[in-house]
């Protein structure tokens, strides 16, 4: 597999903090645009969606990997543990 800027676990943290971070912004301003919530709440809210959001798809991506695009970026694949083979 050749290196690419995305395989770096650095970069795939950055993207997948950056989608769960843009989420929670979109889902608490819709929340407050079309609802008789002061706005001022948006910041209160922003966070806590957007940890919930992670928490959420994090889980169903423990269990269903391919579900790893809702965070912007696949997971890191597994790579051997270098261990020997007996055969």
């Amino acid at each position: 597999m050749t290196a690419t800027v995305l395989t770096t676990t650095k970069v795939r943290t950055y993207v997948r903090a950056a989608v769960t971070s843009a989420v929670g912004a979109a889902v608490s301003f819709g929340i407050v645009q079309w609802s008789k919530i002061d706005h001022g709440y948006i910041a209160l809210l922003a966070p806590a969606i957007a940890t919930a959001y992670y928490t959420f798809v994090g889980k169903l991506e423990n269990r269903f990997p391919k579900l790893g695009w809702l965070l912007g970026v696949l997971p890191q694949p597994k790579q051997p543990t270098g261990g020997s083979t007996v055969k």
